[in-house]
């Protein structure tokens, strides 16, 4: 380590940050607004973030070194540019006496080598307005289940282009992350001041015991989602205060929730908000490699933490959903149980005003833990178009929990079209008997799937044949799980006016004109006494 660095990365290391601040003030003539992490400055400047990392060493990340700092600096623009290359503008090295640092405030080129020994380095950003982390969306109320679900997609498609982890190591990566994060957890909780220590560390040793059980059962299921190709290089630290709406038209507003009868959005038109994530793991490659379902287990647990399951459950359906992958959630509590820890271990090493969070996420964790000992149930729908079963099964998804499995995705996935694609401009009829058929058979192997993984299933689908609905009900005897049909059911008339609405939008992956429903109200089989017994009345009207 340089002398420079030595000077810059501990004794004045504030001194640097408080003479940045008067830099970038001068420079814009506005006051400087400085937040602090456990491992970053951030000075919010204007319409820029300057982000420098503090000259730490904690047991997951050494940035003592300015060149460390510079690597780390380099890697997080480069990674981050994948998700979010929007805010990422690029590296400014910070030159000169720590009291009259020099930094090109106009050069957006990147990382540039300056004349002069580097006393630190920027990550330079744009900055998005206040209100636009999910954080404080969620804490103004104004977090919503269609901004959780488009992250859910985006992340669906950032992760098929992710790079795929072929390490055998990488099987059972998140098993020994998180031996070490109740190794670590254990140590703060018996070191902390505060009343009946001795009981928060038995807490954190049922957890771990719960951990080991569930990584050791699991263990099949890490080494066949490692050969899937399910371990990529993706995001690794997705909490609510790294996802973030980026408005492209703020005056528009939030996108409303779908009326009854509406199968919920799909892509998002040009006045939708663009969601995103960023600041991803760039000091520990192996914190990023990991099986694909761990972001959206990070996100979901984080909005859990929160009060809020009913957000995490519509994340998670949405990403199964976009990223065709029901077998991960036989591994998300896992995961969710894993982040709990590492939110509470990250809680404790911050400030002393931040601890109580870490009893929160230890709730959360028992929580999870517990959830994993409900039987799983499964739903079916059953109605004509536009009686509001896609509604009904969403409402369910945010109530309950579980996975929502769509006929009218599944129909197109397996004819290899987009949920929004136009079938018939592809020169495929997919209202037809045939097609009904495979669909039905693909949702009985997704339920089993999701079944099996100890979660719930709602199967979104007309169901208009009793043959169709005693399949599913035998397939929940043979699984010993229980059944529920949701009979939904509406005026023809308003039937009619909802499936042309919902045309005029093409922004729903059913394709039922109003000449399917007349045709589906003609051969519709009611429900027989058995049925009757299980189902539950929805009139949607």
């Amino acid at each position: 380590m340089t002398a420079s660095s030595t000077q810059a990365g501990a004794a004045g290391a504030d001194r640097l940050v408080d003479a940045l601040a008067r830099l970038l003030s001068a420079h814009t003539g506005q006051p400087v607004t400085r937040h602090e992490t456990h491992i970053s400055w951030i000075l919010l400047s204007g319409d820029e973030a300057w982000k420098l990392k503090r000259p730490v060493r904690l047991p997951f990340v050494d940035f003592t070194a300015v060149e460390a700092r510079r690597r780390y600096c380099e890697a997080e623009v480069r990674l981050n540019r994948r998700l979010a290359p929007e805010l990422y503008r690029g590296v400014v090295p910070v030159t000169g006496p720590v009291d009259r640092p020099v930094v090109a405030l106009t050069d957006d080129d990147g990382a540039a080598s300056p004349a002069a020994p580097a006393l630190d380095w920027f990550v330079r950003m744009r900055r998005f307005p206040a209100g636009a982390l999910f954080s404080e969306r969620l804490a103004a109320g104004r977090l919503t289940a269609d901004d959780v679900e488009r992250l859910a997609r985006r992340l669906a498609a950032f992760d098929r282009d992710a790079e795929v982890q072929t390490d055998p190591a990488l099987a059972d990566g998140v098993a020994r992350e998180a031996a070490k994060v109740v190794t670590r957890l254990r140590e703060l909780a018996a070191a902390r001041a505060g009343p009946a220590p001795g009981s928060v560390v038995d807490r954190i040793d049922r957890i771990g015991d719960w951990l080991r059980a569930e990584a050791a059962r699991l263990a099949p299921v890490f080494a066949r989602r490692l050969a899937a190709g399910r371990v990529r290089d993706v995001h690794g630290d997705l909490h609510l205060a790294n996802a973030v709406v980026l408005e492209r038209n703020p005056a528009a507003g939030a996108t409303p929730a779908p009326a009854p009868g509406e199968g919920g959005a799909g892509a998002p038109g040009p006045e939708d908000p663009d969601v995103t994530a960023f600041d991803c793991v760039e000091f520990d490659d192996a914190l990023r490699r990991i099986d694909v379902i761990g972001d959206p287990a990070f996100l979901s647990m984080d909005l859990i933490a929160h009060g809020r399951a009913d957000l995490a459950r519509c994340h998670v359906d949405a990403w199964c959903e976009a990223a065709d992958d029901r077998d991960g959630v036989a591994v998300l509590r896992l995961h969710q149980v894993y982040r709990a820890g590492v939110r509470a271990m990250v809680a404790w090493l911050g400030p002393p005003d931040g601890h109580g969070k870490a009893g929160r996420y230890l709730d959360t964790a028992e929580r999870v833990m517990a959830e994993a000992g409900h039987a799983p149930l499964l739903t079916i729908t059953c109605g004509v178009s536009g009686s509001g079963k896609s509604f009904a099964a969403r409402r369910l998804i945010e109530r309950e929990g579980g996975l929502r499995l769509r006929s009218d995705v599944e129909r197109k996935r397996l004819a290899g079209l987009d949920p929004l694609a136009d079938s018939k401009a592809a020169g495929i009829d997919l209202y037809t008997s045939g097609w009904s058929a495979r669909t039905y058979a693909r949702l009985a192997l997704l339920a089993e799937t999701v079944l099996r993984a100890g979660h719930s299933a709602v199967v979104d689908a007309a169901f208009l044949k009793q043959a169709e609905r005693h399949d599913f009900g035998a397939l929940a005897r043979r699984l010993g799980v229980g059944f529920r049909i949701v009979e939904c059911r509406a005026d023809p008339e308003l039937l009619r006016r909802r499936i042309e609405a919902r045309a005029a939008t093409g922004r729903d992956p059913s394709e039922a004109t109003v000449a399917v429903l007349e045709r589906q109200l003609g051969f519709v089989e009611p429900l027989d006494a058995g049925e009757r017994t299980v189902a539950v009345p929805a009139p949607t009207d």
